[in-house]
């Protein structure tokens, strides 16, 4: 894993926000979880890409909408072998599952920033 290094010369700071409210939030908690209890736990994927899109879709960074772009098929086979790794070591590798899905949730949200001027021209858009 690489080792992260503050930048070195100007930087910029990012405003943070989050405007989700409690009802919106039982709402899909309500939902997910009755998709897991009534799928006897197959659709688990699915009820976890519903929670982080609507935790991404009420964050803002610098006035700007989070996105989540991961989907519950994305997530299904990796669900899977995470279940048959952590059956066949008799839970051990259960250990291992929080953190690949930490990372598979973190590499799946986007958010779209402004640049300052200066910047922009040197970050051309991808």
């Amino acid at each position: 894993m690489p080792n992260f290094q503050a930048p070195m010369g100007p930087s910029m700071v990012l405003e943070h926000k989050f405007d989700g409210g409690a009802a919106s939030y039982f709402g899909v908690g309500l939902l997910s979880f009755l998709l897991t209890v009534l799928t006897l736990g197959i659709a688990t994927p699915w009820a976890i890409c519903m929670v982080y899109r609507w935790k991404a879709q009420h964050t803002l960074i610098n006035g700007h909408r989070v996105r989540f772009s991961g989907t519950g098929s994305g997530l299904f086979g990796h669900w899977i072998k995470w279940w048959f790794f952590t059956l066949i070591t008799f839970g051990i590798y259960s250990f291992w599952v929080q953190p690949r899905l930490q990372r598979w949730i973190v590499e799946h949200y986007r958010v779209s920033v402004s640049l300052p001027q200066p910047f922009a021209a040197r970050f051309p858009n991808r």
